[in-house]
């Protein structure tokens, strides 16, 4: 069987859940609290039971950092908690139609009949809605003619969700990151000064460059994190894993104050850069000296306009902390890089 996506119109699905929770006569939401990277999902445990071994494997992926950690953490709550947690940044909904279980209930009976006509002949399974109980919130909702199917649904589509909720995720850290504020002084000096541009944090700052060497590193502490940011002459579409190893190491040699890349846990795939096909470079770097060490990216794709190859290096050193939260503000900022004339 195949198994598509369903296609409720949101605002539908919004209105049916939200008369549920806000029935006073305002109909401004609160703003969403919590981490960004914590997901409560909400399932009768029965079912989570028997699910949780695979929803965890979508979205809790392993990183090394190098401690390892979780890409995102799940939460499962009862349907009587959701009240108190309908404000978090992030509510899945898993369950069953017709199911015997209080969320199996609730989805039954609010859900559009469209919908789940559609879930009994297998042809929906999820929906993301935004702003469902609070404003900036991602909710997910899977559900299911049986056990079967849905845990059948969620393998056959689980790259799929979680790139979903990904983008989604970052595109909602990039709005919280720069609605305020944003250091507009530096983004103009290197839009002038090296023909290209990236948005920054207010704190960021410029800690070297070198303009013969087309090189700059932008940098922000408490904890460190950086970006770094050069061009090269360059006729190669693609480089080797070592290769880039190597160009890594040279320039963290020169301006990192002697860092090196690690050999394991090193990898390199192709991903899309702002509409450039790109190598990403993901591993972690050290420096024995000074006895630190962290988690880095590379990314780096060629510009056959310009006949340039770019450099984008992300880093982080946060001893004692979840590395991971920096690294994604660090991937939404290394995401605006952009040339301009």
């Amino acid at each position: 069987m195949t198994y598509l996506k369903q296609s409720l119109k949101p605002l539908v699905l919004l209105s049916l859940f939200s008369s549920l929770f806000f029935s006073n006569s305002c109909n401004i939401k609160p703003g969403t609290l919590g981490a960004q990277y914590r997901i409560f999902v909400v399932a009768d445990s029965a079912l989570w039971q028997k699910v949780e071994p695979q929803v965890r494997a979508v979205f809790e992926k392993e990183l090394v950092t190098p401690h390892t950690e979780k890409s995102f953490f799940i939460t499962m709550v009862s349907l009587d908690k959701l009240n108190a947690l309908n404000d978090r940044m992030n509510v899945f909904f898993i369950g069953i139609l017709n199911g015997e279980g209080a969320v199996d209930r609730y989805l039954t009976k609010y859900m559009p009949q469209n919908f789940k006509q559609g879930v009994e002949n297998g042809n929906y399974f999820y929906s993301f809605n935004k702003d469902m109980f609070a404003r900036d919130q991602i909710s997910l909702i899977m559900m299911a003619k049986d056990e079967q199917a849905l845990s059948a649904n969620l393998e056959a589509m689980k790259n799929e969700i979680y790139r979903k909720f990904t983008e989604k995720y970052y595109a909602r850290l990039k709005k919280t990151m720069f609605e305020r504020d944003e250091n507009t002084s530096v983004q103009e000096y290197l839009s002038t000064h090296f023909g290209w541009s990236i948005k920054l944090q207010q704190d960021y700052f410029i800690a070297e460059e070198d303009p013969d060497a087309r090189y700059v590193w932008l940098r922000r502490i408490r904890p460190n994190r950086w970006i770094s940011i050069w061009e090269t002459e360059s006729n190669s579409d693609s480089l080797a894993l070592d290769t880039l190893k190597q160009i890594r190491t040279r320039m963290a040699r020169k301006y990192y104050q002697g860092d090196i890349v690690v050999n394991e846990d090193l990898s390199l795939e192709n991903v899309d850069f702002n509409g450039f096909t790109a190598q990403k470079m993901t591993g972690l770097w050290q420096n024995d000296s000074l006895i630190v060490g962290g988690p880095f990216r590379l990314y780096t794709y060629k510009d056959a306009g310009r006949a340039k190859r770019y450099f984008i290096d992300i880093a982080v050193m946060a001893p004692g902390e979840l590395k991971k939260p920096y690294l994604d503000q660090l991937e939404v900022m290394a995401h605006t890089f952009h040339t301009v004339e």
